[in-house]
Formats: C-alpha cells, structure tokens, sequence
C-alpha cells in the first residue's frame, strides 16, 4: 500500500493533488518493483508529494519521468529527507529495461533536467535568451537526442511510434547521447546537425555551430540586391561548415562562390555540406588557404572578382566565450585577439581584398556586442576604397552586421 505524506512535500497544500498523482502510480503496466522502504517524490504541476511505500508494489514504467526515487532516512522529516543519485537511478533503468519511444523520450527529459544539479557550470545544458534569462529545453533535447539515436529520423515522426519497443543498440546510442550532453557537449555536435536558413547542415567540433544571429547577414544580403541585380560571384572568408555560403547560393541559383578557410577538417564538413545541399556541385569550390595572403588560391578558381564577399571572422575577445561553448567549439573560430578585433584589422589594412572587388560590389561583415563603431571607424581610417554603407540589427536589436561598399 501507499501511504501519503503531505508534511514530507513542504505543506499540507499539496494534498489536493494527491488522489490523481496516486492514480497514475498506480497503473497496472510495470516493469520495475520497488522493494520496501523505498520513497517517491512526484511531481505534479508545480507541486512535489512523497509516498512512503511499506510493501513492495510495482510501478508503471512510463511514470518513471516524474516518480524520482529516494531513500527513506531512519526517522522521516522535513530535514533529513535526502535524495539519491537520481540521474543515475533513471540512467540505470533506462539502460535496463525494456522502454517504448514514449518511454524513452520521459526518461531522457528527467535525465537531463536532474544532471543539471550534478554538473558544473561548463556543463549546464542551458540556453540564453535575448534577455539573458536562462531557460530549459530539456523535452525538445531529449526528443532530438532520442531521433539522433534512432537514424536521424524526424523528431515529429517521434509521435507516430511512441509505442515502438527500443532496440537494445537504439537503447545503447540513445544512452550515449544524453551522457554527452549531460557532459555539456552542444546538442548540435552531439546529433551532428544544425538547421540554419530553413536547411540542415552538418557540423562537428571542427567547425562553429551556425547561429541565428548570423541569419542576420543572409538577410542585410539579401536587402542589398532587391532592384533586381543579382551577384553573380559570391567570396566567403572564413568559411567554416560552409552554411553562409550555401544559403547564399540558395538564394541567388544563378550564382557561383568560393568559400576559403585555413583547416581543412573544416573543409570537409563544408564539402559534405556541399554534396548534401547543392544540387550543382561546379557552383560552389571551397579552398583551403588564407583569407588574404594567398589570394592566388582563390583566383586560379574563379577569375574573376567577386560583387559580394561576406566573413563571420572570430571576434571573441581572448577568454570571454560563454561558459560551457570554449571547451567544444575552435578557438580559431571564436577569438579574435585581445579585443576580439584583430581578424577585422587584417580585412581593414589588407590591400588583396579591395583587389578581389569590383566597383559597386559589397563586403557585409558579421561583427560583436558593441563592435559596430570601432570597426566602421578602423575602416574610415584605413581603406579609401571599402565606404561603410549601413548597419543591420539582429532580431533583439543588437548591431550585427556592417556593409562596406567598394568605390
């Protein structure tokens, strides 16, 4: 039998709750017993209620995800009512016994959202929004982590199979993937994808994970040709997964562009992308080389020069990347100097890139909190040819990309 204890739970307003919590505990499919003397927290909206079980009873399996075990302490009170490893208890289950996709996916979001408490900073599986507030998104993880694990199939097509039995090595990936995050890994490097501009790209610690901000520059370039021009010849430096490239050529099919970086690990997630995204394979060539002191490598592909060249160079100043990103994601593509600046002194000063240019063509830079003025005015003070022409706001009104016009 149960036996209730509202006082355990933090008061007595908890006991309306109790009756439906203690319903669904007690549904007759089970796969696990608990022995006598364990305890169970249950969550329920936002409330927590604890059962003392004095005889062993099973408990279904598919509410595993909000009963989280505890071991009961020799004399039961508010103050030394301790948990157990409860990431490891949903863990160990997991792992053995028999579980549906349903299942799966309400075990992999408790895992995640408990093995906040036992991780470090670096590892919390958190995301910022525009307000710098901190928010969870441990369902939709576990929804892609288990979709990552059973074939990157849709993680829609999660609904239509919840009932599916995993596979033991399904069981085994998907196990591996939570333990990944639950390490901190970026959930992009983990399921080795990453949408961007309405289209899934690959990527790997080899290259940066594409963010939303710099959908920002698709956009300000896309703004510049509306009369009806078109570019024809499409330079990106620093090119990395190649998604800033490709979505550019997705959006002007009639052009060509050349996409240049320095690793060539990071070219071949790029020309992956490329054999996956671009239904012609002679409009896209990615070069390895420096962004401009071997110009002679990107020109012996196209002869020509370029009406828009775009550059998401690395402008992190040294040791500020955000807590968790560093220990993952190259450092060559993040830092940019002491001041995060120093790519864009190198594109300011050199004098190959006005010569890759033609009159009337564009430079459209993705830049840093608070960089738009220094590195329009490192321009003015440097390049006669390259004239700031405007700047454009991401979606929470941070200055983000900068437009040069070579004249």
């Amino acid at each position: 039998m149960w036996q209730w204890n509202t006082q355990l739970a933090g008061g007595s307003g908890a006991s309306c709750l109790i009756p439906r919590t203690f319903h669904r505990l007690a549904a007759p499919s089970s796969s696990l017993s608990l022995g006598s003397g364990w305890v169970v927290a249950v969550r329920s909206n936002s409330a927590w209620m604890v059962a003392q079980q004095h005889s062993p009873a099973p408990l279904g399996r598919r509410h595993l995800s909000t009963a989280i075990p505890y071991q009961q302490p020799s004399q039961a009170s508010a103050s030394s009512f301790k948990p157990v490893n409860t990431c490891a208890t949903l863990l160990h289950t997991l792992s053995d016994a028999p579980v549906t996709t349903f299942d799966a996916m309400l075990l992999g979001e408790q895992i995640l959202v408990h093995g906040r408490s036992q991780t470090n900073t670096h590892a919390r599986m958190i995301e910022a929004d525009e307000g710098g507030r901190l928010r969870w998104n441990a369902r939709l993880e576990s929804r892609l982590l288990l979709a990552s694990a059973l074939g990157n199939i849709k993680q829609t097509d999660l609904l239509s199979r919840r009932s599916v039995l995993l596979s033991p090595p399904e069981r085994d990936a998907f196990l591996r993937n939570l333990n990944k995050r639950r390490e901190g890994m970026p959930i992009s490097y983990v399921t080795g994808t990453k949408e961007f501009w309405g289209m899934e790209f690959q990527v790997n610690p080899e290259v940066l994970i594409p963010r939303p901000d710099s959908e920002t520059l698709i956009e300000t370039c896309l703004e510049l040709y509306t009369n009806g021009q078109r570019p024809t010849h499409i330079l990106d430096l620093g090119t990395g997964s190649g998604c800033l490239l490709i979505a550019l050529l997705h959006e002007f099919p009639k052009a060509k562009g050349i996409g240049t970086d320095i690793c060539a690990d990071s070219l071949v997630v790029a020309r992956r992308n490329q054999a996956k995204l671009v239904k012609s394979p002679e409009r896209c060539v990615f070069v390895e080389c420096d962004w401009l002191t071997e110009p002679h490598k990107i020109k012996q592909d196209i002869e020509t020069t370029f009406e828009l060249v775009v550059s998401n160079p690395p402008y992190v100043p040294d040791g500020q990347a955000t807590p968790g990103t560093a220990s993952f994601e190259p450092a060559r593509a993040l830092f940019g100097g002491s001041d995060g600046l120093a790519m864009f002194r190198r594109l300011a000063t050199s004098p190959e890139l006005p010569a890759m240019m033609r009159k009337g063509s564009h430079l459209v830079l993705e830049i840093g909190i608070g960089q738009a003025e220094p590195v329009r005015d490192m321009f003015a003070a440097t390049s006669s040819a390259l004239r700031f022409k405007q700047c454009t706001r991401d979606l929470g009104g941070i200055e983000r990309c900068l437009v040069f016009e070579y004249v």
